[in-house]
């Protein structure tokens, strides 16, 4: 006598029975299931949080321990745009931070300024952003062959500035020379209560040229500036546009190109590399950054991710212990709720099973008979979780954020949860089949 098809009618002809029996096993699976579901949502939400408040998913940067000048930042470039060359998915973006002024009309005086952080960064950054398109106005401001300097200002400082569209600007830029130490009372020392440093001799040139625009012909260069904290005016600095940044670690006043390093006559100063590290293959990237600074002879710094989600770790950690005990909790009492059911119902069925046995049935085939129905109806109770806990992400993916700060628009569930739910589910079924199968075998005996 054949056992799976038998089985297969048995558990057809006794769906009421075993309705009850899924139904208990249904919400014990789904419990666990939502509860996963909410914990990979909380995590989803946190990372969404990070990335939004620390910087973009799988960013990362790192300081180089020595200052550049900007030419050997230029060979710095250089050399890793050749590693990108032989490693595709290497697309660094290197980055200097300059402290500085903008000052929207030129007759303003110089308290008018607006203090501001300027980064110089490369063409490069835009990959780390989604906030800038990649279109004509970033690379017009981001080109290697720019001979002057171009400004793309973040929206909250251009409407702090009153920058509504393509306009000039004069930047004033601080730096520390390195070369010489500058005293109380010298052109580029800092003038105590005023709030900004004196003008240095490349400032004082402002306006000094024939048409009153610009230095005179004659003027030394920024270069020979030299004091400690000098400062250097640009002026008439185009500004090209504005864009928004949503990701705070990698938001500043404004962007500019690298050759303002050059156009301002300023010494070494601290480089940072950013890269996104999206693919498996990209594990080396410190490695690679090392043997490109070592050609300028600089050494680099540590490695960091910039979103710090690490930080999130313990709260994770504590949520997904708790919602598992109380997952595990109800299974339990789920798992003992369906076996009692199960076996109860196999005093019911003894004269079925007798008659099968009468027909030809073994003792142990009913008992495998029992424990098949029990199987049969674990899966369609395993499928039916995996389709609700689909339909219910797919309805309102939110709905099992329990982080209000964050709102979710959608929630990746790995595969690998639903396979679990499933696998969980014919485990349950066949544990819990066991007393019920050797409760008929031992119902039916041969006469």
């Amino acid at each position: 006598m054949r056992v799976l098809p038998i089985a297969l009618r048995e558990f057809r002809s006794n769906w009421r029975r075993n309705t009850i029996f899924g139904a208990i096993l249904l919400i014990s699976v789904v419990v666990q299931l939502f509860t996963a579901l909410a914990s990979t949502a909380s995590r989803t939400a946190v990372e969404t949080y990070g990335t939004a408040v620390f910087g973009y998913a799988e960013t990362y940067t790192m300081s180089l321990a020595d200052p550049l000048t900007p030419e050997r930042l230029a060979a710095f470039n250089d050399e890793l745009a050749l590693m990108g060359q032989s490693y595709p998915w290497f697309r660094p973006a290197t980055a200097v931070d300059l402290s500085g002024f903008l000052r929207v009309s030129p007759d303003s005086a110089a308290d008018a300024a607006t203090p501001v952080t300027i980064r110089a960064v490369t063409s490069g950054w835009r990959r780390l952003t989604a906030a800038i398109p990649d279109d004509d106005v970033w690379r017009t401001v981001t080109s290697d062959r720019r001979l002057s300097a171009a400004v793309l200002v973040e929206q909250g400082t251009a409407q702090r500035l009153g920058v509504t569209g393509p306009m000039a600007v004069t930047v004033l830029l601080d730096a520390e020379r390195g070369d010489s130490a500058g005293g109380d009372g010298e052109p580029g020392s800092d003038v105590p209560g005023s709030g900004l440093p004196t003008p240095s001799a490349t400032e004082a040139t402002d306006g000094g040229g024939p048409d009153g625009g610009g230095p005179a012909p004659n003027a030394p260069p920024a270069e020979a500036a030299g004091p400690v904290g000098h400062r250097t005016t640009l002026p008439d600095v185009p500004v090209f546009g504005s864009y928004a940044e949503p990701n705070k670690s990698l938001a500043v006043d404004a962007l500019v190109s690298q050759n303002v390093l050059a156009l301002g006559g300023l010494g070494p100063q601290t480089v940072q590399v950013y890269w996104r590290c999206v693919e498996r293959e990209c594990r080396d990237t410190y490695r690679l950054v090392e043997l490109a600074a070592a050609t300028v002879g600089a050494r680099p710094g540590r490695e960091q991710r910039i979103d710090q989600l690490d930080q999130f770790g313990p709260v994770l950690r504590q949520q997904d212990r708790d919602g598992q005990r109380f997952a595990l909790v109800v299974l339990v009492l789920g798992a003992l709720a369906v076996a009692i059911v199960s076996s109860a119902f196999v005093e019911v069925r003894a004269p079925q099973f007798a008659t099968l046995r009468a027909l030809g049935a073994s003792r142990s085939g009913i008992a495998a008979i029992a424990l098949l129905e029990n199987l049969f109806t674990s899966a369609l109770v395993g499928s039916a979780a995996v389709l609700l806990g689909l339909a219910a992400t797919g309805l309102d993916p939110n709905s099992f954020n329990q982080i209000p700060q964050v709102r979710l628009t959608q929630l990746a569930v790995p595969i690998g949860l639903y396979a679990q739910t499933i696998a969980l589910t014919l485990l349950i079924g066949l544990l819990t089949g066991l007393a019920p199968a050797v409760r008929a075998y031992r119902s039916v005996r041969t006469s």
